[in-house]
């Protein structure tokens, strides 16, 4: 989505942050401090993230959910492969889910190491009410830990953690 941000963006020994920063990422509010570490085997995120007001719509490429266009672009993508192929696009009434279901790149988990800090206040979402986020990501050589993980759902609150372990072929979950 269209963003804007304002913050202190400055690069030093091979590291770039972005200090201060505060701004929207689509309808999402969002500020914090992010840093990417890129003279190292495999790049260093390391970011502490706050939003008072999360569109889940607006985060669902980081984190894997299915590509969702606005109506306008969807009828007009139809539109487009209609008149190429004299055939309608097919029509997705799939809804959108909390957890995709979209597989694993395990490449993309073991390319990169991080040190994630995110909480949301309220979040938006096509679904359950959701509120009060915190998640703590670590995730390195391919081993993805959130811990903790905690979400607010229909006046209660759901708290645990998660622990993927990439670096092997098939991966392992526990939770």
């Amino acid at each position: 989505p269209p963003y804007q941000l304002t913050g202190e963006l400055e690069e030093s020994g091979g590291a770039y942050h972005l200090r201060g920063f505060d701004g929207k990422l689509g309808s999402s509010d969002m500020k914090g401090d992010v840093s990417v570490e890129v003279e190292r085997e495999r790049p260093k995120l390391t970011a502490k993230i706050a939003s008072q007001a999360l569109d889940l719509a607006d985060i669902g490429g980081f984190i894997g959910a299915k590509d969702e266009k606005p109506q306008a672009g969807k009828a007009l993508e139809q539109g487009k492969q209609q008149a190429n192929t004299g055939k309608a696009a097919p029509k997705d009434d799939k809804g959108g889910h909390v957890i995709p279901d979209t597989p694993f790149r395990l490449d993309k988990l073991r390319a990169i190491d991080a040190d994630v800090d995110f909480t949301a206040h309220a979040i938006k979402l096509n679904g359950p009410a959701l509120d009060n986020m915190k998640v703590k990501l670590a995730l390195q050589n391919g081993r993805a830990a959130l811990k903790p993980f905690e979400l607010g759902i229909f006046e209660g609150r759901i708290v645990g953690e998660v622990d993927l372990d990439g670096g092997k072929d098939v991966p392992a979950i526990n939770a």
